[in-house]
């Protein structure tokens, strides 16, 4: 898989050179489903977030056509659908719309071809994942799970450095980018030292750019950072209501629809029991989710700790979180003492903390 990759990314590279005047380009997908008949549909910049082009479904066919005066991150949308992502570039282009990837031309062919092989996989990865919820014993599943994400992970790692290497200057490079979650700033460092100057000023290495800032700002051994919440009963919330007044505290940022988030709770309940006697305090605080399904989840886990509803993106975007459950604990003075621990580690930093 390797080997090919890199073949179709350097073959990209030299058909692009050679293309010379014509930049002419031709979108077209075809809809089975007669009810897309006249609907209107968008051609959109995906980093820019700016329209186009946009033209109607008639006859069960869409269709755009237009000069590519420079090679583009695109998408189709409509209000009823959206293509996701792929290249405007010279040439004809054919929408899948059954597998959702654009072919035709050389890099939407390579962008296609690693979507394809990253939906296979992730749909590998889930009924797997499904498997062993449903057959192993509940003690071994954190671990078998976290075994299962390291082998899908290194697998998927595998054919995208392969993919980025044969194509870090182009179009395919920064979907490459974009489209990834970094956990280190350094790992971003070294994929854009070979990227376009395209790449590197877009927007979506900006807006990840950003997020290390946040980072940076909210990391071990900061002060932690003050946020207002407003609840689905109509009060406020800040997280210096509990934050920096001599207690250590606990926050879980969670969600009800979030599996790992449910799962974490026996966790925090042992914590929650051997130490809020020292004076831990818990604190859950939902985000991304529906006030109502969060009030259930609480009712359902019979949680004893205060928790905060309602908070959706506010604490994540200023904490940089990307993923729950995120765990941070405070220090009695609002220090920020550890965050990203989860399971034993999170009871040992914790034991740790409220044993000095």
């Amino acid at each position: 898989m390797k080997s090919i990759f890199n073949l179709i990314g350097i073959s990209a590279l030299t058909i692009l050179a050679s293309c010379g005047g014509n930049n002419k380009y031709e979108i077209t997908a075809t809809f089975q489903d007669t009810t897309m008949n006249g609907e209107m549909f968008y051609l959109e910049n995906n980093d820019s977030k700016t329209i186009i082009d946009s033209a109607v479904v008639e006859n069960g066919v869409l269709k755009f056509e237009g000069v590519a005066e420079t090679v583009l991150p695109v998408e189709i949308k409509s209000e009823k659908m959206t293509t996701g992502s792929f290249i405007l570039e010279p040439g004809n282009m054919t929408f899948d719309v059954e597998n959702q990837v654009m072919r035709g031309t050389v890099l939407n062919d390579v962008w296609a071809d690693f979507r394809v092989f990253g939906d296979k996989t992730i749909k590998e990865y889930r009924a797997q994942q499904k498997s062993i919820i449903a057959s192993e014993a509940p003690e071994k599943v954190d671990s078998l799970l976290n075994a299962l994400v390291e082998k899908v992970q290194a697998k998927l790692d595998v054919v995208e450095d392969s993919v980025f290497a044969a194509n870090a200057n182009n179009m395919v490079g920064y979907y490459v980018i974009a489209e990834s979650y970094f956990d280190k700033k350094a790992d971003l460092d070294s994929m854009l030292v070979n990227a376009s100057e395209w790449t590197k000023n877009s927007q979506a290495v900006q807006k990840k750019l950003v997020h290390f800032e946040k980072l940076e700002k909210t990391a071990v051994g900061k002060m932690f950072t003050d946020f207002t919440v407003t609840m689905s009963d109509g009060k406020e919330f800040k997280l210096s209501d509990v934050v920096g007044k001599g207690n250590y505290v606990l926050v879980d940022f969670w969600a009800s629809w979030c599996g790992p988030c449910m799962r974490e709770m026996a966790t925090l309940k042992e914590i929650n029991k051997e130490f809020a006697p020292k004076g831990l305090k818990v604190v859950g605080i939902a985000v991304w989710d529906k006030p109502e399904d969060t009030k259930k989840a609480v009712e359902a886990k019979e949680l004893p700790w205060m928790i905060v509803d309602n908070a959706q993106k506010i604490p994540t975007d200023i904490y940089g979180i990307q993923g729950i459950p995120h765990i941070i604990l405070f220090g009695p003075d609002g220090t920020i003492v550890s965050r990203g621990l989860q399971g034993k580690e999170l009871q040992a930093a914790v034991k740790a903390e409220l044993s000095k």
